[in-house]
């Protein structure tokens, strides 16, 4: 799952709500985001090759934390020494 997906999973309808959800659309609108983030450092850059503001970099950083405690509770792996493009995977998955 996308860092992206997650964001959208997040302020879905129907997703149990955060205080934060406009702040999370705001951070989607960002034109052209990358299909693999590594890490927070890389997100972070990748926000101030955009020109995001101080308010960006603050949700994006929960949300960068939240989404690696969920891909780890739902038992992803990250996509570190994976062939591009990953945008993690399951354990359990098995072609």
């Amino acid at each position: 799952m996308k860092f992206t997906d997650y964001l959208t999973r997040r302020i879905h309808p129907h997703a149990r709500r955060s205080p934060h959800i406009d702040d999370m659309s705001r951070l989607l609108s960002f034109p052209n985001w990358p299909d693999v983030i590594e890490s927070w450092p890389e997100l972070r850059d990748w926000l101030k090759q955009h020109n995001a503001q101080m308010d960006d970099y603050t949700t994006a950083e929960r949300a960068w934390t939240s989404y690696k405690a969920f891909l780890k509770a739902e038992g992803f792996k990250s996509c570190q020494n994976v062939p591009a493009p990953c945008a993690a995977f399951l354990e359990a998955y098995r072609p």
